[in-house]
């Protein structure tokens, strides 16, 4: 539901001259145009409340605060509209703006508006276009804001320790992509790591408790057999790419003892692996596993022991984050994690 709600308001990049250059039309203050121009200023220094109140119908008692956490279009910094037309009917109004957000221009927009005792206000009347479906968050906010808080909910670390994990997991993948961006190995990226429109991508391994090393898995994807495996550490505070191996189905038999052997059900490593990559394969440990699902919007979050399957959380499903969300405020650690690093701690 979450997710759907995100499609339902996220603004689609559409392409447009800018608003550089674009004729703009007269907003003088208590005009129709001004009103327009007046929410967009609101948004920019996030006075929610004051947005709200130009906008009929608008909660001006809603903590917003719930949105910022929620809603990705209400953490803009910088939003601007040009007011391009203004066409006025009695008490009812409709106003034509090109529009900008944190320095990315978007498609032309238009939406109505309503004067209530002599003033403007902001008026949804059904535009379809993305900005008026922003302003609805004004009228039912609570609607709109609690199926996401209790979807989130879901996979949202509580704990100060998982809170702290999580997101030094969401810096140290961001970092790796900042290190690898416009970089390839033959027709692969250089960081190992491959989107795809399906259910499955890579796979982003860290060791149980840590967020200064993982393993991307692109095992299996897209093809009939073969991949990489790709090895990233935190070295002086800085990602570095350890070793990148070609998964090809031949090779060295490896027997499945340790986790990782087990988890990728890879026997098989090319001739001179890496010693280090030959070593983990042999070694008992747990994996936090995170994969991208692009066409649902979200992260599959599970967790591997060492010992038995996969642990995708009840009935086999695996807990699923929402993408943006896990971003903000980091990979969702699953009580499964949670449970083997207590766990480990009274065994020693």
């Amino acid at each position: 539901m979450a997710h759907l709600i995100r499609i339902l308001l996220f603004f689609a990049v559409i392409p447009w001259g800018g608003l550089t250059g674009r004729q703009a039309a007269p907003t003088e203050p208590g005009t129709p145009g001004a009103v327009v121009v007046a929410c967009a200023e609101a948004f920019s220094r996030h006075d929610f409340k004051a947005a709200a109140g130009m906008v009929v119908g608008g909660d001006t008692a809603f903590d917003y605060r719930r949105m910022v956490a929620n809603v990705p279009e209400f953490g803009r910094k910088k939003v601007r509209f040009l007011v391009t037309k203004v066409q006025v009917d009695g008490d009812a109004a409709t106003v034509d703006f090109g529009s900008e957000y944190d320095g990315v221009t978007y498609g032309e927009q238009k939406i109505g508006l309503k004067r209530m005792e002599g003033v403007w206000k902001l008026a949804p009347n059904g535009t379809g276009y993305e900005f008026e479906r922003l302003v609805l968050c004004f009228v039912i906010p609570e609607k709109l804001v609690r199926p996401m808080e209790e979807g989130h909910a879901m996979t949202r670390n509580l704990d100060g320790e998982a809170i702290r994990l999580g997101k030094a997991r969401t810096v140290f993948l961001s970092k790796v992509f900042s290190v690898s961006e416009g970089r390839y190995s033959g027709d692969r990226p250089y960081s190992g790591y491959e989107e795809t429109m399906m259910d499955q991508g890579t796979e982003i391994l860290f060791p149980a408790g840590r967020a200064d090393e993982l393993i991307f898995c692109l095992v299996n994807v897209g093809q009939s057999e073969g991949g990489k495996l790709t090895y990233w550490k935190l070295v002086r505070g800085k990602p570095r790419r350890i070793w990148q191996v070609n998964v090809t189905g031949k090779g060295v038999r490896v027997p499945k003892v340790g986790s990782l052997a087990k988890l990728l059900d890879t026997p098989n490593l090319p001739k001179n692996s890496p010693s280090d990559l030959v070593r983990l394969m042999g070694v008992s440990q747990g994996y936090a596993c995170y994969t991208l699902s692009v066409a649902m919007g979200c992260y599959y979050c599970g967790f591997f022991n060492g010992e038995a399957r996969k642990n995708w959380g009840r009935h086999g499903e695996p807990p699923q984050q929402d993408d943006w969300q896990a971003g903000k405020a980091g990979f969702y650690i699953t009580p499964e994690e949670i449970f083997y690093l207590r766990s480990s701690e009274l065994s020693r």
